[in-house]
């Protein structure tokens, strides 16, 4: 950690009165984010716990102010107004802000690309704007906007499949002929989570995995049987969520690190998740992933590869998807 030049009042008086971001104070002060959190935790400094009302949020969304100048009036980052919004259900009113700049001829003409094919990260790079400045000039002139399954076929130069749009064929294939999820993939050229949404925005009840592995061949007898790694997987799942996920995010400044949006953030394992584990596995051969579990836990979250934070990256929900290559 760099040496901190500043005192412990100077500290207080950027982070708990003038409220400023720990990144900000930190390249203030030439320390990291992390050197920053640590010598907060040192000196005991923290801020007030931050509780806006359903009311008073309200208000300011009936107003019809735009996300600026709630996040002003409150003094908060646009990260804790979405989340105070996804707690409330709540959603702006405010029309999309147009700049000085803006001139109606792009509406038409951006639509007229997006018609025709272009995704709107494609027309972001084009015209020099952020993915949101393109599907707000979109719905700005009333242009239906691509579902993620409808962008991810766009994105492949193929037409969404009509039938996925049908309930009753949906409906007929997947619970009365009880093809499965994965068989519907194959048979749609696409990737089951697709399936898996097609079914869930029909309010058609998906099988579980035990329903659906009714008739076949399971547990150790089935051809596919990995020696029981699912619970020590999911453990390791929810090491990954509850420790380094939150600390990848802040190093990422809550953003997409390929288009720069802040909402529907994921955090991706550059090199596979499942790789990195299947190794550790095959490194100790003589420990049993159920009777051995702890061991094997605790050898995985203490393994240099699967700690790395350089292994992991922040992306929105749709350049997720895109990074993944999914066959749509």
């Amino acid at each position: 950690m760099s040496k901190f030049t500043k005192t412990k009042e100077w500290l207080i008086e950027e982070y708990v009165i003038k409220n400023k971001s720990r990144s900000k104070i930190a390249k203030e002060c030439g320390l990291t984010e992390s050197g920053l959190k640590s010598l907060l935790n040192k000196w005991n400094i923290r801020k007030e716990k931050l509780n806006i009302s359903k009311e008073t949020l309200e208000n300011l969304v009936n107003q019809f102010l735009s996300h600026e100048e709630i996040e002003k009036k409150l003094k908060i980052t646009q990260t804790t107004l979405y989340a105070y919004l996804k707690k409330y259900n709540l959603k702006i009113l405010a029309k999309p802000r147009i700049n000085s700049q803006y001139d109606d001829t792009y509406d038409s003409l951006i639509s007229q690309l997006y018609c025709d094919g272009f995704s709107s990260t494609e027309l972001a790079k084009e015209f020099g704007m952020s993915h949101k400045t393109i599907l707000a000039h979109l719905e700005h002139y009333g242009t239906k906007i691509r579902t993620l399954s409808e962008s991810q076929w766009n994105h492949n130069q193929k037409s969404f499949p009509e039938e996925l749009n049908n309930y009753d064929v949906i409906y007929d294939l997947y619970v009365t002929q009880k093809i499965s999820k994965k068989d519907l993939a194959i048979r749609f050229n696409c990737d089951p989570c697709v399936i898996d949404k097609v079914l869930k925005n029909m309010n058609i009840s998906v099988r579980n995995n035990s329903e659906s592995k009714i008739g076949l061949v399971i547990g150790e007898q089935h051809w596919n049987w990995k020696g029981g790694v699912t619970s020590l997987a999911k453990r390791l799942r929810e090491f990954f969520g509850i420790h380094q996920v939150l600390r990848v995010l802040e190093r990422d400044h809550y953003s997409c690190q390929k288009c720069g949006c802040k909402s529907n953030l994921h955090v991706h394992h550059i090199k596979q998740f499942s790789i990195i584990l299947k190794r550790i596995l095959e490194e100790n051969p003589n420990l049993d992933p159920i009777k051995n579990i702890n061991e094997l836990y605790n050898i995985a979250i203490n393994d240099s590869e699967f700690c790395n934070l350089d292994n992991l990256i922040t992306y929105c929900k749709d350049c997720h998807w895109e990074v993944h290559g999914y066959n749509l």
